[in-house]
């Protein structure tokens, strides 16, 4: 049977070749990538700088984006309501909130840092980004901080969903619009107005935008005369400055916690009452 063109790419990597744990995890990468469906495709986008076109890169970065929302969602959206019984018996004997939810915090974000940084490694080790090694570094960094928001959306569907079926089947719904309105399948340019304010609420697409931001993707349209006269982003889409789109990340985060709180907040009454 042939090898997923994303295994493939990673068995010529000799970056990763040494490390049977970064194939297997690539494999789990594979098998839970689901609406992004995007991880072979990665293996057929050349970004190169030179002689690599623009479009291409911002397709990679917007994958790439996009399979780590799915990821730290998905690692997130099960965890609450399959122990919601558990929950409030330890809340009605007096564990707090707090201890709680930053236990399973502990470890979501742990697992999802460690997704990011395979993800990120395996793919750029073999379609390189062309950037220098701070430029790499904050693309890292601004990934990170994406697959933690995400977590968090994750945790909001867990505590909001009945059932864990019921919080997998929201899960895609919820991965979707950001897919939709990240601003690379259809630019916020294009869009007609409330369709572009909305986009301002999807979190995917500051990551994608602080992104190209850091890697200069306006620089790079220029430097393409041909790309540059039917560049549909125009100037300030990947204009947004770094630390604006990291502190706009990071209220998304918090916004998910609080939100996750009050629901578990909610779901404590009866048990304590």
């Amino acid at each position: 049977m042939t090898a997923h063109p994303f295994l493939a790419a990673v068995d010529r990597s000799d970056f990763v070749r040494p490390h049977g744990y970064v194939r297997r995890v690539a494999a789990g990468l594979i098998e839970a990538s689901g609406p992004a469906g995007a991880l072979g495709d990665l293996c057929e986008v050349e970004c190169d700088r030179p002689g690599g076109e623009p479009g291409n890169a911002v397709a990679l970065v917007f994958l790439l984006v996009i399979n780590t929302i799915w990821l730290g969602s998905l690692d997130a959206t099960r965890e609450l309501v399959r122990e919601r019984t558990v929950y409030q018996r330890e809340s009605a004997i007096g564990v707090r909130l707090s201890a709680y939810l930053l236990s399973k915090l502990g470890v979501l974000f742990a697992l999802s840092l460690v997704q990011t940084l395979v993800l990120t490694a395996v793919v750029t080790s073999f379609r390189p980004l062309e950037a220098s090694t701070a430029t790499f570094v904050a693309i890292l960094g601004i990934l990170a901080l994406t697959g933690l928001v995400a977590v968090c959306m994750g945790l909001v569907i867990s505590a909001a969903a009945g059932t864990e079926d019921q919080a997998v089947s929201i899960t895609p719904l919820a991965v979707l619009p950001q897919i939709l309105y990240a601003g690379s399948l259809v630019p916020i340019d294009s869009m007609v107005d409330i369709m572009a304010a909305f986009a301002n609420v999807i979190f995917g697409r500051w990551a994608l935008a602080t992104m190209g931001t850091s890697l200069d993707m306006n620089e790079r349209f220029a430097e393409n005369a041909e790309f540059a006269r039917v560049n549909r982003f125009g100037d300030d889409f990947f204009g947004v400055p770094e630390m604006q789109g990291l502190l706009t990340l990071a209220v998304f985060l918090v916004v998910f916690l609080a939100a996750t709180a009050l629901l578990l907040r909610r779901q404590a009454r009866p048990a304590s009452g």
